[in-house]
Parts: structure tokens; sequence; C-alpha cells
């Protein structure tokens, strides 16, 4: 749903109009952006994509152990990007909680990659991704943390990485070193792209928060049923419980 508003909004330029009709199907005026090459809705900003970044940080692996001097932390790896849900357990050093991630971070895969698959696939770290992954994350070596000037931008920044990446575009921004592909950051930042005027990044972002707080309840919701599922089905399998009627003294119905 929030994929489809971003299309319908940023690509397609049907954003809500001053009369909340939708912009460009409304005869809303649209502009030539020599830039950019294409017409882009009036009053709209060109700039570079480092313009709305105040921090890329990178990854802390962090160790296996704990110690004195480390604290636990969720870890995502570009592995976990795409269900940011029971990532790896860390310990990073008190020094480096620096690197740890804040709500609305956008998390990129540096490194790794295939012939079939790009660097750059990006995650969006809602407060309810930290909360389920012990309360404190940060990412790995192979990633970095980009953290917005403006969390009210996050949610349209978020989307328009994930749509580059889905048009397949950040195969062009790869280099090799000893054989592993890694993402050239720094020179896909310096790409300029349209954003829209702030009170409309702020509508979408609040209308994506809210589908995420949906997803992210969900989420909780299947982790619980899924442990107690884990905890009952060694009973059940073993005779200790059933799943009889009440009239058949079932522990599970009683209960």
């Amino acid at each position: 749903m929030a994929r489809q508003l971003y299309d319908y909004w940023f690509v397609q330029f049907d954003f809500p109009d001053g009369n909340g009709r939708p912009y460009k199907s409304s005869g809303g005026r649209m502009v030539f952006n020599e830039s950019l090459g294409i017409n882009i809705p009036l009053d709209w900003d060109v700039k570079r994509l480092n313009y709305y970044i105040e921090s890329n940080n990178t990854g802390d692996w962090g160790y296996d152990e704990p110690s004195e001097n480390r604290v636990p932390v969720g870890c995502v790896r570009g592995a976990d990007i795409v269900k940011l849900n029971d990532v790896p357990l860390r310990y990073v050093k008190k020094s480096n909680t620096h690197k740890l991630l804040t709500p609305y971070d956008i998390v990129i895969e540096v490194s790794g990659g295939s012939p079939v698959q790009a660097t750059g696939r990006c995650a969006y770290i809602t407060p309810g991704v930290i909360e389920r992954n012990y309360g404190r994350m940060t990412c790995s070596n192979f990633c970095h943390a980009f953290r917005l000037k403006n969390i009210e931008d996050s949610a349209y920044f978020y989307f328009l990485w994930k749509t580059l990446y889905d048009n397949n575009i950040m195969f062009n921004f790869e280099g090799k070193t000893s054989g592993i592909k890694n993402f050239m950051t720094e020179t896909f930042l310096a790409n300029k792209w349209y954003f829209a005027p702030k009170d409309i990044q702020k509508l979408f972002f609040d209308r994506v928060s809210n589908i995420y707080s949906i997803i992210d309840s969900n989420v909780s919701e299947i982790n619980l049923l899924v442990k107690q599922r884990d905890e009952l089905l060694p009973l059940l399998m073993n005779g200790q419980v059933s799943v009889m009627p009440t009239a058949v003294n079932c522990d599970l119905s009683h209960c």
C-alpha cells in the first residue's frame, strides 16, 4: 500500500493538491526540468541526494560474547534487510554506541550482492523494528546507515531509493574489491533528483508511518504466536496435552 501511494504521488504526480484533488490529473502545472530531462510539478525542488542526509554511519558487527564494556544489540546484515525480524544478537563496545540506529534511519547494503542482485538494498528502520530486535540495533560492517536531517523526509527518501533499486539502477554504481562488489555510495548520492515540498513529504510520512505501525504490530503478534506454537507443539506430540473438547478433560481447552 505504501509503495502504491508513493507511485501515485511521486511518479504519476497525483498527490493531493490544495483542494485535495489529484494534482496532475486535475490540471496541476508541470514544468520541464533541464537537469533531469523530465517534467515535474511547479515549485518542486531538484537537489543532490546527499543534501537530505545528516550522517552516513558505518556498521559494527561487534562480538559474539558479552563483557563489562559491551552492550547487547540486534545487528542488521544484508540477509536481514527484507524481514528485519529476529536479527542476530551481537555485543558492541560502549564507545561505539554512537553507531546505534534510531527510528527512521535507512540502512543500505554496501557490499555483497551477486551477478543478478545489485548492492544497495535498503531497509526502513521503524520504531517497531528496533523494539522487536532487542530494543537496540546497529548494522553490520557490510552496511551503512543514513540519518536524514528531517525524519519526515525519510519515507519519501526510502521509497525513492527502493524504486531506483527495483529498477536495477544500482548496477551502474558498483565497483569490485578482491572480488566483492561494493556500492559507490558517495558517487550515487551526488546525483540529483526531485523532491516535493515539505508539507507533501510530511503528509506522505504520516500515512506511511500508520501503515508501518500496523505491519510492526502484526509482526509482533506473529512472533508471539510462533513462540506459543514452539512451546506447545512438543507437548502435543508427546501426549502431555491434547486438543480434545472440554468434555474429555482437555488441558488446552480448560486453560
